[in-house]
């Protein structure tokens, strides 16, 4: 043993540490460090390769008792106290097992982690929120947020960048009350297909819907709006709406409410194209079940360029039914504009009128007759004029020379192949010889029926009005050509 000269290395012999020999004294294995007398064993145990603090709760500390400490229990738990922060200086640090954080975790660097991460436990969560570089932008997992908890994005956005050939984003909601996404924003949702072969929306459902729920609906709801709810813009060749209806129903419905507008309106140089391909259906069907009183028909088509020469309808019909058919109950039949216009076509009816006209018995100067009956019909078809009536007067009045019955509905045609004539097939109280008979003929480019009596050799003469009496009466009816 070495001597120390003036120097006391203890009061006592207990009072010298020393490592417990009988532990294995100088090798690898831990030994226990006692007293001189070996009678206090510490928690400090030594080898030549490492140290130990033995015991249940036993405590490294460092600087000052009760400061900066290293304990372990039996449990298995290492605890590092420290008074300020533990700063790990090493390049990396590996954690095999859980980490625990009671406190705030502040992390200056990059973190790489190759398991789970887990905040909190089932039925009891933490809020995480992870900051951007600009002021209050963050992304946040409210752990109570609606209820259940909710991951908001402050100020900033999420992207995607999806390489692989999978769904860039996957939600599988089993709300019944409410969207598997909700969107509130200016501009909604934008979608650009960048990649051929695809598409930029697609929706589906194959479920055996019943209730009044569509399977896109489009609501554009303010009163005010001036801009349509759907804009569909094709520059292609492409149809812009196509629509392959395979169930039996409509496969386009529209019940518009407006009262001043339509519910479709299509601009287009060949407007709306419909094909019946399927037997027993039709192709246009139009129907009306309102006491309508205003001046709306049913139907309604303008051909209102002046300078037009095409048809405004069109009708092929290349088999033996009926090119137009009427039906119903109804009285009224076609009707043309009381103002007709003549056509220069010889295959077109542009004029159809009914009604009545009123005959005048005179001369030439004119005297007028009194007329006891003087109302006749007329028919007009195209420029055909069919007329007819029964007249007679109850008083000859000033009348003279040769007579003529005027008040035709409309002016005979004014060329030569217009005239026409015809005789009275009744005639009472005229002073004609018997035997005699009494006709007429249409003046061309007049309204007016001169009167002519056969009595004599060459054919007739002109009716007289003495040859009329006071009550004479005469039934006529004939067609002739209008101008």
């Amino acid at each position: 043993m070495a001597t120390l000269t003036g120097q006391s290395i203890a009061s006592s012999y207990e009072q010298l540490l020393h490592v417990d020999t009988d532990g294995g004294g100088n090798t690898t294995t831990l030994v226990p460090i006692k007293d001189g007398d070996n009678g206090t064993t510490f928690c400090l145990q030594l080898s030549t390769t490492k140290a130990m603090i033995e015991g249940n709760g036993s405590t490294l500390y460092f600087y000052d008792e009760g400061g900066e400490s290293i304990s372990a229990d039996n449990a298995g738990v290492l605890s590092i106290a420290a008074g300020a922060e533990i700063d790990l200086t090493a390049t990396a640090v590996d954690l095999n097992g859980t980490l625990d954080v009671s406190g705030t975790l502040t992390q200056g660097g990059a973190s790489q982690f190759n398991s789970t991460i887990t905040v909190g436990v089932d039925g009891t969560g933490y809020d995480v929120i992870f900051y951007g570089d600009s002021a209050s932008s963050n992304m946040t997992w409210d752990q109570n947020g609606n209820t259940d908890g909710q991951l908001t994005l402050n100020d900033s956005r999420l992207f995607v960048d999806q390489d692989e050939d999978d769904n860039a984003i996957y939600i599988d909601c089993e709300a019944t009350n409410n969207n598997a996404i909700s969107v509130n924003s200016k501009y909604g949702i934008y979608v650009n297909q960048d990649i051929s072969g695809g598409r930029a929306a697609y929706f589906y459902r194959d479920l055996a819907e019943a209730g009044s729920l569509p399977l896109v609906r489009i609501i554009d709801d303010h009163t005010s709006n001036t801009q349509p709810a759907l804009n569909i813009q094709q520059d292609g060749a492409g149809y812009g709406l196509e629509i392959d209806q395979n169930g039996d129903n409509n496969a386009l419905y529209i019940d518009s409410e407006a009262t001043n507008n339509n519910a479709i309106q299509v601009y287009g140089k060949y407007g709306i194209y419909v094909n019946q391909d399927i037997s027993g259906g039709r192709a246009v069907y139009l129907v009306r079940n309102l006491a309508e009183a205003g001046s709306s028909p049913l139907v309604t088509i303008i051909d209102n360029h002046t300078s037009n020469t095409q048809p405004a309808l069109k009708i092929q019909q290349d088999g033996d039914a009926a090119h137009i058919e009427f039906s119903g109950v109804g009285t009224g039949g076609i009707k043309f504009k009381a103002s007709a216009t003549d056509s220069a076509d010889a295959n077109t009816l542009d004029d159809y009128e009914e009604g009545t006209w009123t005959a005048v018995v005179t001369d030439a100067t004119p005297n007028n007759m009194t007329m006891d009956d003087d109302t006749g019909y007329y028919t007009k078809v195209g420029n055909l004029v069919t007329v007819s009536g029964h007249f007679n007067t109850s008083s000859l009045g000033s009348a003279s020379g040769n007579i003529k019955i005027t008040g035709l509905p409309f002016t005979i045609a004014n060329n030569n192949a217009a005239y026409s004539s015809g005789a009275f097939g009744y005639a009472g109280s005229i002073a004609i010889t018997a035997g005699h008979s009494v006709g007429y003929y249409g003046a061309i480019n007049n309204t007016q029926l001169e009167l002519m009596v056969w009595d004599v050799t060459g054919g007739v003469s002109a009716m007289q009005a003495s040859e009329w009496t006071a009550d004479g009466g005469i039934m006529i009816g004939f067609s002739y050509r209008a101008a």
